[in-house]
């Protein structure tokens, strides 16, 4: 190539000279070719040497990624196993739930059904009860604010309106025209009705039931079928039907009764998950339970708010077996011995310190304490809550430091359990000591050794153990919450009255009969039948179920029997032949009793202060006189019965019909069977109140039936049959105007207290015979009765003793009728 020298490119370099080759020695080009080949074929093998390895590695990889594959497709198609079965069970469960809402929509549509058929029908029911009540011979109960609106009540409602307690009701009653008089008191203004003539086989009937040999309420026969043996009671429970857990519990409650008293706890708290917490007990023997043990376990588990936690400790065998029959949880504890006041105070003792050592906090409350209010939220869980108290105990209504141990309530902890050790050393060193003293006495020294005070010197009961080195610290219930008293007097506060005895309300039928008449006996327990159904309540609706019918007094002043008037002044064999008449046709109707008042002189009595209600049982089923007052014993808020029948009974045909009183009267010159027969009809009724006026029972009757010395001579003077019947069967309380068979019982066995095989007695033996039958002569009345019994070497016979006593009854069988009634009058220390 030649390049232009006028070009612009720049000349070509020149060539370098030629190198002389060197001999031996190949050219620098040659040897470089070599050495690239030599780099190619080592590459080449390094290569390949990769190439195997990555192909080894890649089938080593391979191997893994497809086991490692297998198993995951093998995890997944378990998994895809698991969530299809778990699919089917969610898809049962669905169609389950789905059936189940479907079954309850069902039951709820025909719950709803058979709330509307039951609302037709008790609008039907009402229908035929107004009717019922419309009807000439059934007095309308109308609601009270229509009454003081409107028109008056009938004259009967003042018993259902006005309690006994209650003096200020009737007179503001009055001022208002609340009640209207009773229709036979007022002047004849319509014809006479003529005598009604009446077949004898509803006289015969009555008659024969008078002449029954026992009435058994259905829960007394409840009650003898469970207690008969242990064998009844398990078979009772079984036929109750119980739950497994209680019929369990109640096998083996009589299974172990023989066990110590800390085995059987042990065993109740340990098998029955329910005991954990505060738990809540009593005591109780057969004097209360047969009337009282489901009321106080319902009471407890409703009214007093302290649940299912409830069990009772027995004292005899009957109570024992009845509580195992009511599934009930139950304890023995020295059954059947014979000091029972000693084995009520070591029982409490007892149970209240193995609570106390096993950490269960406890309120404990005697069988005649009756709650009216939940005292367990109000009261004793804060008590439980705060922890700065031991012991909650009640105390009287006159003295808010003086205790009363009916109910109380222990914090478990150091000190309470050296409370109780000390409580039981102190009854064992003091066996007659009574269990509420030593409480309290015990309090005082828990209390002056936390304080560190000098007990007083006059202290004759401080109590033998040694000073308490972890004192407890306790506290009262205040006197108008915990309401205790021989007379208790109940307040807007109260949560619970405690009715403690004297004389006469000294053993268990008096505080129930005074526990009723305030008001506060619970009366809704409803015990299930082994025979089917339940037990009609002592109140309630379910009380006027068309099982249980009543019978009360009528067309007297204030539906009370009074000495006051005229008629029957100041005369007790009246009251006796009225009761009497009262208790006969209750028998003979197989109605309830409702007790009557009784009016002497300045005070308003019950009968029960005159009437010894325990001649009673086997005869007729009764009620306390405010029965009819107390709106739990309502059948509704309005009504206090479902029907009501007014029948007077009179010996001459003179009578109203007015459409309120229906009237039945008989020859005076009829004999006593066609007198019987004519009220036997009369009284043979199918309402539910049955109210009866006596209007034939006069002074002449009086005298007959209260003196004839058998039920023939009775009948000879024109006396029917069934009263001398029951009347010979009463019994009567207090000193009465008359000597009859059980007074003369009564003389001989307080001169035998004294005389003791002695046929003769002096004149200081003789009073202490009047000190035991409760009388106090002065010294001058001693010396004159004593003269009159005509002493023989000073000393008198029973025959000349019993001649005097009915002499002096005779001459006073018109004296007031309150002497009946003074020992209930008499102030005495509480016990």
């Amino acid at each position: 190539m030649r390049y232009n020298n006028n070009s612009n490119w720049p000349p070509p370099p020149p060539l370098p000279p030629p190198r002389r080759l060197e001999r031996g020695r190949a050219p620098p080009a040659r040897r470089r070719g070599g050495l690239c080949v030599l780099l190619a074929f080592v590459a080449a093998l390094a290569v390949l040497g990769f190439w195997r390895t990555q192909r080894s590695l890649v089938g080593t990889t391979t191997t893994t990624i497809s086991a490692a594959g297998d198993e995951a497709a093998a995890l997944l198609e378990a998994e895809v196993a698991r969530l299809g079965k778990e699919v089917a069970r969610l898809k049962a469960e669905g169609e389950a739930e789905v059936a189940r809402v479907r079954s309850e929509l069902e039951s709820v549509r025909r719950r709803a059904r058979e709330i509307a058929a039951e609302r037709d029908a008790s609008a039907v029911a009402a229908e035929r009860i107004k009717l019922r009540l419309e009807e000439a011979v059934v007095v309308r109960c109308p609601p009270r604010q229509q009454v003081e609106e409107s028109f008056p009540l009938p004259s009967w409602r003042v018993a259902t309106e006005c309690s006994a307690y209650d003096l200020g009701c009737t007179t503001m009653s009055r001022s208002s025209s609340s009640f209207s008089p009773y229709t036979l008191e007022t002047p004849p203004a319509l014809a006479a009705r003529s005598e009604v003539v009446v077949e004898s086989s509803t006289g015969a009937a009555m008659a024969r039931r008078v002449g029954e040999v026992s009435f058994e309420s259905e829960r007394a026969a409840w009650w003898r079928r469970a207690t008969a043996s242990d064998e009844a009671a398990v078979e009772v429970a079984a036929r109750l039907k119980l739950s497994r857990a209680a019929t369990r519990r109640a096998k083996a409650t009589l299974e172990n009764k023989e066990t110590s008293l800390g085995d059987q706890l042990r065993r109740l708290f340990v098998e029955d998950r329910k005991f954990e917490g505060t738990v809540s007990w009593t005591t109780s023997d057969s004097a209360y339970a047969p009337d009282m043990l489901h009321d106080v376990a319902s009471m407890a588990r409703t009214t007093a708010g302290f649940g299912s936690k409830f069990f009772v400790t027995a004292l005899d065998t009957p109570t024992l077996r009845g509580c195992a029959a009511a599934g009930l949880a139950c304890v023995a504890a020295g059954l059947d011995e014979p000091d029972l006041r000693a084995n009520v105070q070591n029982t409490k003792f007892r149970v209240s310190a193995w609570l106390a050592t096993h950490d269960v906090n406890f309120v404990f409350f005697e069988m005649d304490v009756w709650f009216v209010g939940n005292a367990w939220r109000v009261l004793f869980e804060p008590f439980f809550a705060e922890k700065s108290r031991d012991i909650l105990v009640a105390a009287h209504q006159n003295n808010p430091s003086s205790t009363n141990i009916g109910v109380y309530a222990v914090r478990a902890s150091n000190a309470t359990r050296g409370f109780f050790r000390d409580c039981l050393e102190e009854a064992d060193a003091k066996p007659r000591a009574h269990d509420q003293l030593i409480f309290h006495n015990m309090l005082s020294w828990h209390r002056q050794t936390k304080y560190g005070l000098r007990p007083p010197a006059a202290w004759k009961d401080k109590p033998s153990t040694p000073p308490p080195t972890e004192p407890a610290v306790a506290d009262h219930v205040p006197p108008h919450v915990g309401v205790c008293s021989t007379r208790p007097v109940p307040t807007e506060r109260t949560l619970f009255v405690h009715t403690l005895g004297t004389s006469p309300l000294k053993a268990h039928h008096g505080k129930m009969i005074h526990a009723k008449e305030l008001g506060v006996w619970h009366g809704l327990g409803r015990p299930r039948d082994d025979r089917g159904g339940r037990l009609p309540a002592y109140y309630g609706a379910d009380a006027h179920d068309g099982r249980v019918k009543y019978l009360a007094l009528d067309g007297r002043a204030l539906a009370a029997l009074t000495v006051c008037e005229r008629e029957g002044y100041h005369n007790g064999r009246w009251l006796k032949a009225h009761l009497a008449i009262l208790i006969t046709f209750a028998k003979a109707t197989r109605r309830v009793l409702v007790l009557p008042k009784i009016i002497a002189d300045y005070h308003l009595y019950f009968a029960w202060i005159f009437l010894d209600l325990q001649s009673l049982e086997g005869l007729v089923d009764w009620r306390e006189t405010n029965f009819p007052a107390n709106r739990r014993a309502w059948v509704n808020r309005t009504h206090p019965f479902t029907s009501v029948v007014r029948v007077s009974l009179r010996e001459s045909r003179i009578g109203l019909d007015d459409g309120s009183v229906s009237w039945s009267a008989f020859d005076p010159a009829a004999s006593p069977d066609a007198a019987w027969n004519a009220w036997a009809a009369a009284v043979d009724r199918p309402e539910e109140l049955l109210l009866l006026h006596d209007g034939f029972v006069d002074g002449d009757f009086v005298k007959v039936l209260t003196n004839c010395p058998s039920t023939t001579a009775c009948v000879k003077m024109g006396v029917p049959a069934p009263f001398h019947l029951i009347y010979s069967k009463l019994r009567w309380c207090g000193e009465t105007v008359d000597l009859d068979r059980h007074r003369i019982a009564e003389l001989r066995e307080a001169w035998n207290l004294v005389a003791d095989k002695k046929s003769a007695l002096s004149s200081k033996e003789v009073y202490k015979v009047y000190r035991a039958l409760g009388l106090a002569p002065t010294e001058q009345e001693h010396r004159t009765m004593f003269k009159d019994m005509e002493p023989k070497h000073n000393k008198v016979e029973f025959s000349d003793f019993q001649r005097i006593m009915e002499e002096m009854l005779e001459y006073h069988q018109n004296e007031k009728v309150e002497e009946a009634f003074e020992l209930f009058d008499q102030d005495r220390k509480q016990t």
